[in-house]
């Protein structure tokens, strides 16, 4: 019902968020309260992979080949998620305490909006920041483009070719719009 979300086919019921919190056992004195929880966010959908034949490994195997992993998601963005869960693991290992909470956030619904990320906002899991765990060769990416999902309905009138002048061509009416929402981008 949420007005941003965006029915990508699959039944959103099908498919679960994982949500790990980590609470800080003794909040630091010099702490303000609201101030400082972290989220690490990353998903574990992945577009399909077409015609599996034409894959020199299984895309659903996890093959290691010279070293690097293939396979469906191995970068994006399940190295990211892994990297998340095994750091919070080590910190934890070492003694570390947080002043704050750190939240992991493993979400579906990625590649169309509305069953991952959304939700988990929707349902009140949020952060003072966030680390997005997408692959970035190692560099810091401050920024997000982000992604709207939308349809637009372009009524037309069909008509014969030979009698075009008739007829209303949704495609050159929907050109207008595409090179407006080009323009916005």
């Amino acid at each position: 019902g949420h007005p941003a979300f965006g029915d990508d086919g699959f039944a959103p019921d099908a498919r679960l968020n994982v949500i790990g919190r980590w609470l800080p056992t003794v909040p630091s004195p010099a702490a303000n309260p609201g101030q400082g929880s972290l989220l690490l966010n990353g998903h574990v959908d992945v577009v399909a992979p077409g015609d599996e034949r034409l894959w020199s490994v299984p895309p659903w195997g996890g093959v290691i080949q010279d070293g690097k992993l293939y396979g469906r998601g191995s970068c994006d963005m399940k190295a990211g998620v892994t990297a998340a869960i095994f750091a919070i693991a080590a910190l934890k290992a070492l003694g570390y305490q947080p002043a704050h909470e750190v939240m992991m956030q493993s979400v579906i619904g990625e590649e169309s909006g509305g069953v991952g990320a959304l939700t988990t906002i929707v349902k009140g899991y949020h952060a003072d920041a966030a680390i997005i765990l997408e692959p970035t060769r190692m560099e810091l990416c401050p920024v997000q483009a982000g992604a709207l999902t939308f349809r637009l309905t372009v009524p037309g009138k069909a008509a014969h070719a030979a009698m075009k002048n008739e007829g209303v061509s949704a495609i050159d009416k929907f050109m207008v719009l595409n090179e407006a929402i080009n323009e916005l981008n």
